[in-house]
């Protein structure tokens, strides 16, 4: 009996030990104490030399126990992975978390990386990890892109000027001569024709001419839409005002005879109303900071806005829309044969002064919607989910999370016959800039100084790059001077399709002349604004003005990717 008894307390006594072991030592079959969650995990696939930022949240998911979360993680040998900072290190309550954040400098050289973040939760043994798995892929070959300052002494400093090109000249109408957020009806008073290689300027006054009133009074708007088919440059609405009250949206269309009218002006001749043709009346065309483009035979007027009132809307509508339409020069048999229309305002449809440019897409001729304003939420910011649509309207709205120049720039688009294209932005204002430290984030989309680079191959891979060398109106970073919202890009050569796409294959393998960037911006401050914007007067832009300067702008077909370019896709979160 005694032997009996003695039996069951050690077997009692060795249950205790052993639970008491397990809640002190929980193995990892058994219920773990913390938990990792990745709030923003990192990309499946990485290129050679980019880099990539990951976040996760360590909780203790007990209800009773305070714990400590220590790191254990032991990365492999040159994967680049790294712990850039973590809140992790001092006691947790029950469900309280902390914050790791992890970095990739990829390596230079294609690898798979196969491993884990580590955490244990003391004062016990209890380890859990999570799995990290990232493919790194060769970096591309890209093209080489160079911006030079040329002599523009002659051109007058503008911001969305109208630009068209007929045998190496320039014809520029319109334009501002303000700053960010100027509405003083203080635009461009000249019609100019300007070469670019000898400096030569010819004008004469709007004013003077016998072009009709309603031609004046869309040169004379902010924010219109334009595009050069061949000899024709069409015009479509823009915000205007006679007097500085009473802004109201056009629904004016305008064909100007570009060889016609650049003639006139070379020799100073006002007569230039038998070189432009005008329409008025067509409600679909109410628009204004939206885009025009062509796919085939068709146009296309893409998003925008119809604003009436006081200079900073009163009364705002976005189309949330793309028009297609058939024109031609004369207008007279001007015609819209379909809309698509968003799906909703969280489609992104809803946007206004952004960049539209021809692209290609698997053979298939396209139009490309890169970012703009504005989110519909109440702290609202710029959209980043670029949209390419068809000639059917059929429409990726998700095409890419583009982290840079979210604005309306001067943009190039390249396509080669290997089956990848290309769209470079030429800086603006952007989420995503060069500080003095690197590459730095703020989705309030400041200037920005990146020349950045959107590639898309035959496999459906889209991928975007930031340039190294920041775009800082040739100063040193320190000082940056901020550049490129609202500048045009201006073709050289004749290396160019039908819808003004560079063919790089045409090109040299060296260092080529392709185009201008001319006008936009320029400011010394990253912030847009002193005070709040519209519509909260006073509400003075931070030091910005209208620029003259012009880059030349050099491309050289194929380099190795790793020379010039950072991989930023997917970097950060979007709209």
């Amino acid at each position: 009996m005694d032997n009996k008894v003695s039996v069951q307390q050690k077997w009692s006594n060795g249950v205790k030990m052993l639970l008491g072991g397990v809640l002190l030592f929980p193995m990892a079959s058994y219920a773990h104490l913390i938990a990792i969650k990745a709030t923003k995990p990192f990309p499946d696939t990485v290129t050679a030399t980019s880099s990539a930022t990951a976040t996760f949240r360590v909780t203790n998911i007990t209800s009773q126990a305070t714990v400590t979360v220590i790191d254990q993680s032991s990365f492999p040998a040159g994967s680049g992975l790294s712990i850039t900072s973590s809140t992790c290190g001092s006691a947790l309550s029950p469900h309280q978390s902390c914050v790791i954040q992890l970095a990739l400098e990829a390596p230079a050289t294609p690898r798979r990386i196969s491993t884990f973040l580590r955490e244990w939760a003391s004062p016990t043994a209890d380890a859990v990890q999570y799995p990290i798995n990232i493919n790194v892929l060769a970096s591309p070959t890209l093209p080489a892109i160079s911006m030079e300052a040329v002599d523009s002494s002659a051109l007058t400093a503008l911001r969305d000027p109208i630009v068209a090109v007929n045998a190496g000249n320039w014809l520029i109408l319109s334009g501002s001569l303000g700053n960010f957020h100027n509405f003083n009806n203080d635009f461009n008073p000249d019609i100019q024709v300007y070469n670019p290689v000898t400096g030569e300027m010819h004008s004469v006054l709007l004013a003077d001419t016998n072009l009709h009133i309603r031609i004046k009074e869309q040169l004379n708007s902010a924010s219109t839409q334009s595009l050069q088919d061949g000899d024709t440059l069409y015009i479509i609405g823009g915000f205007y005002t006679l007097l500085n009250v009473g802004w109201l949206t056009l629904d004016t269309i305008t064909a100007i005879n570009i060889p016609g009218m650049m003639n006139a002006v070379l020799q100073n001749d006002t007569n230039l109303a038998p070189y432009a043709n005008v329409q008025t009346g067509i409600p679909e065309f109410r628009v204004t900071g939206g885009q025009l483009g062509k796919i085939g035979n068709d146009f296309y007027l893409a998003y925008g806005q119809n604003c009436d009132g006081a200079s900073y809307c009163t009364t705002q509508t976005y189309t949330n829309a793309i028009y297609r339409f058939v024109t031609d020069p004369t207008l007279l048999s001007t015609l819209i044969i379909g809309t698509a229309n968003s799906p909703g305002d969280d489609s992104g449809w809803r946007r206004r002064d952004y960049s539209l440019a021809p692209f290609m897409s698997g053979g298939l001729e396209t139009l490309f919607a890169m970012a703009g304003p504005f989110t519909p939420a109440e702290d609202a910011q710029v959209w980043t989910n670029g949209i390419m649509f068809d000639g059917n309207l059929v429409a990726n709205s998700n095409f890419i999370n583009q982290q840079a120049n979210q604005y309306a720039d001067a943009h190039l688009s390249m396509h080669s016959n290997s089956g990848v294209d290309y769209v470079a932005n030429f800086s603006g204002l952007s989420n995503l800039f060069w500080a003095t430290d690197g590459l730095k984030y703020d989705n309030t989309t400041p200037y920005g100084n990146l020349l950045s680079l959107i590639r898309s191959d035959s496999s459906g891979s889209v991928r975007e790059y930031a340039h190294f060398k920041p775009v800082c109106s040739d100063q040193p970073l320190a000082s940056c001077l901020y550049m490129g919202i609202g500048a045009a890009f201006i073709p050289a050569g004749n290396f160019y399709d039908s819808r003004g796409i560079l063919q790089l294959d045409q090109l040299p393998n060296a260092k080529t002349l392709v185009g201008y960037v001319y006008a936009g911006l320029v400011s010394t401050e990253q912030d847009i604004f002193a005070l709040p914007p519209p519509p909260n007067p006073p509400n003075p832009p931070s030091p910005s003005a209208a620029s003259n300067q012009v880059y030349a702008i050099y491309v050289t077909p194929s380099q190795p990717g790793a020379m010039s370019w950072k991989d930023i896709t997917n970097l950060y979160p979007g709209n």
